[in-house]
């Protein structure tokens, strides 16, 4: 096509048909110019090209980002996890603490229930008597104090954790004593363990021979404490070479040195009473 001055531009000349004929040996659709084609095919390769690098641009970008969402992600996870836990072991020891509690409510719901028991009908007067018990053995009131001084163990006896014991100061066979020290709610001496030894020695007279709540009076050899426990429960303090059970002798006694010797359980020597203190409220 020319333009107002009757010229052909370039880019038309470079794709029309009209500046030359068509020869007579050419086919028409092969008459078709090329150049123009050429153009077009490396103009959409380009254009392919450009979109290509933009998706991978793009694609690159969001993965960069799936990466900071997927490390995101996996903080808050280690986060909740470990929170989590913390619930956990705070959930147990406050299950732990709630049982002990309750163990102690039930403790003191018995107790209340036993005194409830004690005070109706005639053990009213059972709880009075044990009242004046309480008053006689437990607790003193001199002339010019108006209330009763109360104390964890019985008048007279020493007071060593929570137990309370009491030297005789008079002589009696084995059996004698067990008895008498029934008689105050209380048994001949167990000693459990070195503390509890040491403690003794520390408290009885350095001359005495004490009985204590130990022999093998049912079955020779089987030495059992006064509430049938095996010495094998409890530490031992034999003299050397003892106990031999020389002429029948079936119960313990301790010696000067606080040591443990068997001798027969006629004999007569002090005693050590033993129980268990008790927290007295009374004024």
């Amino acid at each position: 096509m020319a333009d107002g001055f009757g010229t052909i531009s370039p880019y038309e000349q470079s794709c029309s048909t009209a500046y030359r004929p068509v020869l007579a040996t050419e086919d028409p659709a092969q008459s078709r110019p090329s150049r123009c084609l050429s153009w077009t095919l490396l103009l959409l390769l380009v254009v392919d090209v450009c979109l290509l690098i933009s998706a991978l641009v793009c694609l690159s970008g969001l993965t960069g980002e799936q990466l900071d969402l997927e490390k995101k992600i996996s903080d808050l996870t280690n986060t909740a996890e470990a929170s989590y836990s913390k619930a956990t072991e705070h959930h147990n020891e406050t299950r732990t603490r709630l049982r002990a509690v309750d163990s102690n409510i039930s403790f003191c719901t018995e107790a209340v229930i036993n005194v409830s028991n004690s005070l109706s009908d005639s053990g009213l007067q059972n709880a009075i008597e044990l009242y004046k018990m309480y008053i006689r053995d437990f607790c003193s009131k001199k002339a010019s104090e108006k209330a009763y001084t109360c104390l964890p163990c019985p008048l007279g006896w020493q007071q060593t954790g929570r137990r309370c014991y009491v030297f005789s100061d008079q002589q009696k066979t084995w059996m004698d004593s067990q008895l008498f020290c029934q008689s105050k709610q209380a048994d001949l001496l167990i000693i459990n363990n070195a503390e509890e030894q040491q403690a003794i020695i520390s408290k009885k007279h350095s001359s005495r021979y004490y009985w204590i709540g130990l022999s093998d009076r049912v079955k020779e050899g089987d030495f059992r404490w006064v509430d049938n426990t095996s010495i094998s429960t409890t530490e031992q303090f034999w003299r050397k070479n003892q106990p031999d059970d020389y002429n029948n002798e079936d119960c313990i006694h301790l010696s000067y040195d606080g040591l443990w010797n068997d001798i027969s359980c006629d004999t007569q020597f002090y005693f050590i009473c033993e129980k268990e203190s008790r927290m007295i409220f009374f004024l």
